[in-house]
């Protein structure tokens, strides 16, 4: 069985700090409104909740070692079909494998 490639997508954000987020060949990335920054490449999306029309991702920073390694830095971002529904088969088959069976802030 032979695996595709999905087309890179970009869901664009509401948020005062992330224009959208950024989908390329499986690595996913926050883009900033600010201009000169960097874009914040993403350790881990999880599906904290799907209910067709509604995701609910929970967006994990890549971590350094020490302390900080056991708490990284997340955030929740909530994602609706009726925003644009033009790109919501994509994104729906770039998070097909990343729902998990605990949530609610579990890591």
């Amino acid at each position: 069985m032979s695996t595709r490639q999905l087309p890179a997508l970009s869901w664009p954000l509401a948020h005062p700090q992330w224009r959208a987020l950024v989908c390329e060949a499986g690595h996913w990335v926050l883009l900033p409104t600010d201009p000169g920054a960097e874009p914040t490449p993403l350790q881990r999306v999880d599906v904290v909740l799907d209910l067709n029309e509604l995701l609910w991702l929970r967006l994990r920073c890549p971590v350094g070692r020490g302390w900080r390694a056991l708490w990284p830095e997340q955030w929740h971002v909530i994602l609706r079909q009726a925003q644009h529904p033009g790109l919501w088969p994509m994104v729906r088959a770039a998070l097909a494998g990343r729902r998990r069976r605990h949530w609610w802030g579990a890591p």
